[in-house]
């Protein structure tokens, strides 16, 4: 049998498990449809559960063909401002599942923009929950993750964090932002969720103390993919999957122990099940 080495904090985080919890407790009312704005997480194994369960994604396009009876779930991610007010004005419920830690952001993106900050946002631009934070500044915040962006800026600056960032990332951005706008004052928030740094650090151990590596989580799941990114850093043997279907077993061969670790969006049955595959096969 092969040894199976699960890292640390593998699975939902907090956020997730909330917002997952929450819409699984509505599926037990059957008087009214239960919709999330987009995908609730970044794993079709569990968004295709729930919507056998009667809760259903549903894109912000084709929110206004919705009853105003149905209910529409916030995901963990957060919405913009705007998005989140126009919910509340057509739907009698919104169940607002953003996470607390993202939550925190958006208000100090908000506050600081009206300090007149320029706010600066590390992280992926085109991730749901970096255009949510923008959307509590007015779009106006120099979002980036490459030191070779950093300008001058013509005001204070005040720098946030995606949740899921590499710490790394962080404080090479802060440091180089710090070097060019030295007249000005910069306010340095690092709101990357300790959930996701205890996570990092426990995949980059795991990395480097077995001889393969298989990341679970979903294709889409930024969290995963920069898991993925680690461990390859620390060990060349590293796979990513979503099911146990995906797992190459040519790049196993041979191999009598195994590490596994697992992104925020994955659920616990998933990761039993290729813990359970790779002990076995």
């Amino acid at each position: 049998m092969r040894e199976v080495i699960l890292a640390d904090k593998s699975g939902f985080c907090f956020g997730v498990n909330r917002a997952y919890e929450t819409a699984l407790e509505k599926t037990n009312d059957k008087n009214f449809r239960t919709y999330t704005l987009g995908s609730l997480i970044h794993n079709e194994e569990a968004i295709n559960y729930l919507k056998e369960k009667r809760v259903e994604p549903i894109g912000y396009d084709e929110v206004g063909k919705l009853e105003k009876y149905d209910e529409i779930i916030i995901r963990a991610q957060g919405v913009t401002e705007e998005i989140e007010k126009k919910l509340r004005g057509i739907f009698n419920t919104v169940v607002d599942c953003t996470c607390p830690f993202v939550k925190k952001i958006q208000n100090k993106a908000r506050e600081y923009y009206e300090k007149d900050y320029q706010i600066v946002l590390v992280g992926d631009k085109n991730h749901p929950e970096i255009i949510g934070i923008n959307g509590w500044c007015n779009s106006s915040a120099f979002i980036t993750r490459d030191e070779e962006d950093i300008r001058l800026f013509d005001k204070n600056i005040c720098i946030l964090a995606q949740t899921t960032e590499r710490k790394e990332i962080w404080d090479g951005i802060v440091d180089k932002i710090k070097e060019f706008n030295k007249d000005k004052e910069v306010i340095a928030i690092n709101t990357i969720c300790n959930a996701t740094t205890e996570r990092q650090a426990a995949a980059k151990d795991l990395a480097q103390t077995t001889p393969a590596v298989v990341v679970i989580g979903g294709k889409a799941s930024s969290n995963t993919k920069k898991l993925y990114e680690i461990c390859k850093e620390y060990c060349s043997n590293t796979q990513q999957v979503s099911t146990v279907k995906d797992i190459r077993m040519d790049l196993l061969k041979d191999i009598k122990t195994v590490g596994v670790t697992a992104g925020a969006s994955t659920p616990k049955w998933i990761i039993e099940d290729i813990v359970n595959f790779l002990k076995n096969s």
